[in-house]
């Protein structure tokens, strides 16, 4: 990660602290600790509660928890490299 992303991180965990429910805040302890240690920290659990709680308030139609995820790279000048999975 870039310095940027990981101020992004640090203020994206700091400001669940702040607004989130019970459960996020519980959650987002739980990624800081385990990042933390390791490194590294499956953010999924944090996210799939963040996406419940967000549809619930905009009167949004749930959605299955499963979700599909796409990563771009740049390879050199020209290539491009893209990756999709499900989580």
């Amino acid at each position: 990660m870039t310095a940027i992303e990981d101020e992004a991180v640090e203020t994206a965990v700091a400001e669940i602290q702040l607004l989130g429910s019970p459960s996020q805040v519980r959650l987002a302890d739980q990624f800081a600790r385990a990042f933390s240690e390791s490194g590294e920290a499956d953010t999924e659990p944090l996210r799939q509660d963040l996406r419940v709680s967000l549809r619930r308030e905009l009167l949004l139609e749930g959605v299955p928890p499963k979700r599909v995820w796409l990563r771009i790279s740049r390879e050199g000048r020209h290539g491009i490299r893209a990756v999709a999975g499900v989580t």
